[in-house]
């Protein structure tokens, strides 16, 4: 092998073995070959050679080493005294910056002013002395200590998690955003969903689902964000009586137990989601919340020696604040904005026009509203008291755009618009009401903005009677028991509402609600109705109809940790054979697991067929059993001002003896009510009255009868 001296240019690994082939030669000149041309450099290149070798001959290959220098950690180009000056008023204030420092060394002294002083020289000058290290026995602002609670419910804290992107309206993907809860003493999630959205009308909800689940907690723990700094956030916690505490800015140490969970989602879940999970936000967060509860809570958490969160909020649960019957958790979460009402009787929320009471013109009203339902209806306070619902009359921006003329001015417009809008049509109404039985007078005359006696209520506006409460609480139990359950009544007592309104309160990601009313026909036309509420194609044998929904429940409560709920409503109607069926339909896993919650609705004769011989086995096994009786004669009075109060009015339209003279004509069952009061108001606006009275009631019970 030749080498020249552009060899060393070649780099340190090629150096060294060039050395080693120095070592194994013995000589210089066995290797080197000077170039042909004269060159300046080739005499200093072999010097060079000759020297390392010498030395590698003296004192082997650590001889070849490069020696330290005899000044390192020190600043030649700095003065000692200056140096020493640096450290000294460094060491003195351990709290200033370098360059406070440069410039005092340079007011104390003559030379530092005479030197060049760089930060970052001056800087890894003090570094090296030791005087850049916070001493520990300072005091210190950032006092963080390690803290934990002893009860459940004592400290939620709450922050956001940027999530996946999910498919919005079959059309494009949407970021998404994860809103959770953590309880501190036992690491249980109280609730937590992911939303389109990291603000207040998205968390909101989040809070009240956790609080319908979890009790309503002492102190809630968040950071400054601005989801978090919003005064109906502190408006909801002071009517629960929560202490809202924030974070100190920049301080994310704070709620690490919520940054650990965080991360326990991205690992955990994030990295196990399919594209089935990520094709709707529904479908994303019932996966989320089956994994919660199916996964996370049940794992052993090392913050909690061990112990799963579950039985940590098992064990420290006993001091929760559960909102009882009267907490009306809904109008604690309602938003709150102020405005003022214009000469046309309306105020504008979010692009809508609302119609007030004409009593309330050029007044500063409270507008409470769900911000979920977007046009919904809209609570009107003045005063500190409740006026009435405001419904809303359309979008401003079309109204305007259909009735403004070009060369019409605004004001002008509006009130067209209004005028128009307020008119009722009575082309539209008046055969079609008259024919069903609704009068549009009836509407104008008390100045109702829907028809009070509809069944076309929501699950939230139904009236809460003590029988009603009290099946809620059983039906809860039910749900919880996964087993079966029987309600019974009279008819027109509210069976069909009760259920509605306990599928309204189940979660859609744990739960997938069935609902049946199909009653009549064989054990093959059950199977087929079933079969064709939760979507399965319908076989021609009885025997491959029971095994698909067996599957499927199989399928639901396994896999995908959804508990499904079936519900047969009319079931007094059922065959013998049908409810013995229904009984098989239940058994799994040899009758020793719960797969399927099956309840029976229906009226009092189910009670009786079910107390027979031949129904033994279905009736040993109902854990929930509750007849629903009417309503009571002084729940009455309420239940009308309680449908009234949706329809827009606060006002009693029925005197107490007319109360009284329905009461004792329906025996309080609440379908026949409102057919009787809805005739009743019917006959006091043809008749001009202000309120309905016994005369009325009294024409009204001959046209229902």
């Amino acid at each position: 092998m030749v080498f020249t001296p552009a060899a060393i240019e070649l780099g340190s690994n090629r150096m060294r073995w060039f050395i080693w082939q120095i070592v194994s030669y013995g000589s210089v000149n066995g290797i080197v070959q000077t170039p042909s041309q004269p060159s300046s450099s080739g005499g200093r290149f072999n010097h060079t050679l000759r020297g390392w070798l010498a030395l590698y001959r003296a004192g082997g290959f650590d001889a070849l080493k490069p020696k330290p220098r005899k000044d390192i950690g020190s600043a030649r180009a700095i003065p000692t005294e200056v140096v020493d000056l640096l450290v000294s008023i460094k060491d003195t204030h351990r709290a200033w910056s370098v360059a406070m420092v440069i410039d005092e060394a340079k007011k104390q002294s003559q030379a530092a002013g005479r030197t060049e002083l760089p930060i970052s020289t001056v800087h890894r000058l003090l570094s090296r002395a030791g005087v850049m290290v916070k001493v520990v026995e300072d005091p210190t602002t950032k006092d963080r200590r390690h803290f934990a609670y002893e009860w459940a419910g004592e400290l939620w804290m709450s922050d956001v998690m940027h999530g996946p992107a999910v498919v919005v309206g079959n059309r494009r993907k949407h970021k998404t955003y994860l809103l959770g809860l953590l309880d501190d003493a036992t690491r249980v999630v109280p609730y937590c969903s992911f939303a389109l959205g990291e603000n207040t009308a998205a968390f909101l909800p989040v809070f009240k689902s956790a609080v319908m689940r979890r009790g309503i907690p002492k102190r809630l723990y968040v950071d400054n964000g601005a989801v978090f700094r919003s005064h109906h956030l502190a408006l909801v916690c002071a009517k629960l009586g929560v202490t809202l505490i924030h974070a100190r800015p920049y301080h994310p140490q704070g709620k690490g137990k919520q940054e650990r969970f965080f991360r326990t989602v991205r690992m955990r879940f994030l990295s196990t989601l399919t594209e089935a999970d990520m094709s709707s936000l529904d479908a994303l967060n019932r996966r989320l919340w089956a994994w919660v509860e199916g996964e996370y809570h049940q794992t052993p958490h090392n913050g909690l020696d061990g112990t799963t969160p579950l039985d940590a909020w098992a064990m420290r649960s006993g001091d929760l604040r559960v909102p009882g019957p009267e907490v009306d958790l809904r109008e604690m979460f309602l938003f709150e904005q102020k405005r003022r009402v214009q000469r046309d009787r309306t105020v504008s929320l979010d692009g809508f026009l609302y119609e007030v009471d004409a009593a309330l013109v050029g007044e500063v009203v409270v507008l409470r509203y769900d911000p979920s339902k977007r046009g919904g209806p809209v609570d009107v306070w003045h005063g500190g008291r409740k006026i009435h619902t405001a419904r809303v009359v359309g979008r401003v921006r079309e109204l305007l755009r259909e009735a403004q003329p070009r060369l019409e001015t605004r004001r002008a417009a509006r009130r067209r618009i209004r005028s128009a809008a307020c008119a009722p049509d009575e082309r539209s109404r008046s055969t079609r009401g008259w024919r069903e039985g609704r009068c549009p007078v009836y509407l104008k005359h008390f100045g109702l903005t829907r028809f009070p006696f509809d069944k076309e209520l929501a699950a939230d506006e139904l009236f809460v009677s003590s029988a009603m409460r009290e099946l809620a609480t059983r039906l809860g139990h039910l749900i919880e028991m996964n087993g079966i359950g029987l309600v019974t009544g009279d008819p027109g007592s509210g069976k069909s509402c009760a259920a509605r309104a306990m599928a309204a309160r189940l979660h859609s990601g744990l739960y997938k609600v069935f609902y049946v009313p199909h009653s009549t026909g064989n054990p093959m036309d059950l199977y087929k109705s079933i079969a064709w509420e939760m979507g399965l194609g319908v076989e021609r044998s009885r025997a491959a109809l029971y095994r698909q929904i067996r599957n499927e429940v199989t399928r639901l409560s396994t896999e995908t940790r959804t508990r499904p709920v079936l519900i047969l409503d009319e079931a007094h109607a059922l065959r013998s054979d049908v409810l013995e069926e229904m009984r098989l339909l239940t058994n799994y896993a040899m009758d020793s697991q719960n797969r399927l919650c099956l309840l029976f609705c229906g009226q009092t004769e189910l009670r009786r067929r079910l107390a027979m011989a031949v129904h033994e086995p279905l009736a040993q096994r109902i854990v929930v059993r509750y007849h629903l009786g009417p309503l009571a004669g002084p729940e009455l009075d309420k239940y009308l001002a309680h449908l009234l109060r949706l329809a827009g009015t606060e006002l009693p339209l029925f005197e107490p003896a007319a109360v009284e003279a329905i009461f004792q004509a329906t025996q309080g069952l609440p379908r026949k009510v409102n057919s009787v009061a809805h005739h009743a108001l019917i006959a006091a606006a043809l008749a001009k009255a202000k309120t309905a009275s016994v005369d009325h009631v009294q024409i009204a019970l001959a046209e229902v009868a």
